[in-house]
């Protein structure tokens, strides 16, 4: 996983310009951080996108949905920086003191972005509180996600 993140991170150093969002465009990648795992993005408009998350991290595993709402940095910062505000839902199962116990709950979502021109990739980094029904609650959750971008048919 460290070696995809480094590997990433040397090709944003040899990106020089950026390639935004499109309508019913996918993105699909890893996630570090609360939880570990994959992540996938589907852009239903311009302006906003829905996420899952598969985590697999330390005998917990969960599926985290989340529909997100994208804006626009390129006036304050350079071209292909966004942010984004967005709120879902989880569940999964955890392995406490020997037993598995089922859990759930409501996630809310804030993070900023930067898509490469050049390069089919969407750098992230976020915020990701989670307030379980079930189990204890996760309110510093933070992640970074580094994902391809499919580019659709024209």
């Amino acid at each position: 996983m460290r070696c995809i993140v480094m590997i990433c991170s040397l090709c944003t150093l040899f990106a020089c310009s950026t390639y935004g969002q499109e309508a019913k465009q996918w993105q699909v990648g890893a996630r570090l951080g609360w939880p570990t795992g994959a992540t996938a993005r589907y852009f239903i408009s311009d302006k906003s996108a829905v996420e899952a998350i598969g985590g697999l991290q330390s005998e917990q595993i969960s599926l985290t949905a989340l529909y997100q709402l994208h804006n626009d940095l390129t006036t304050l910062l350079s071209e292909g920086w966004g942010w984004y505000i967005g709120a879902g839902g989880h569940l999964g199962t955890r392995r406490i003191e020997g037993n598995t116990k089922f859990f759930s709950g409501i996630d809310a979502i804030a993070g900023i972005n930067y898509s490469f021109q050049n390069f089919p990739m969407n750098l992230s980094i976020d915020w990701k509180p989670a307030v379980n029904i079930n189990a204890p609650s996760t309110l510093a959750d933070f992640g970074i996600s580094a994902r391809y971008i499919f580019r659709k048919n024209h």
